[in-house]
């Protein structure tokens, strides 16, 4: 078998469901003490970019119990790879 699973996790709009959200930003905000308006701008960007990669991390345990439950994982090799290099709105670089 062959499958081809194309997220699109990590991507803009830099945006998680509440949910997702949720779980990240009692973990951020409780080691944070700054209250100037940057500072809340990068913790939205901060608590969004977390709350995707929870996102995609539920995606995949999604994608790996169901190779589980119908057979597939002793002859699966599963290969995660990103596309995206360094971002905007995130400490990040592609070079060169």
């Amino acid at each position: 078998m062959f499958l081809y699973y194309s997220f699109q996790l990590i991507h803009d709009p830099w945006t998680a469901p509440l949910e997702y959200l949720q779980r990240c930003t009692n973990d951020i905000r409780a080691y944070d003490s700054n209250d100037d308006d940057n500072h809340r701008t990068e913790l939205m960007w901060t608590e969004n970019y977390c709350g995707m990669n929870l996102m995609l991390d539920d995606a995949i345990a999604n994608l790996t119990c169901s190779l589980d439950m119908y057979g597939y994982s002793e002859n699966t090799v599963l290969i995660i790879s990103g596309d995206n290099g360094g971002g905007r709105h995130i400490p990040g670089s592609s070079y060169p």
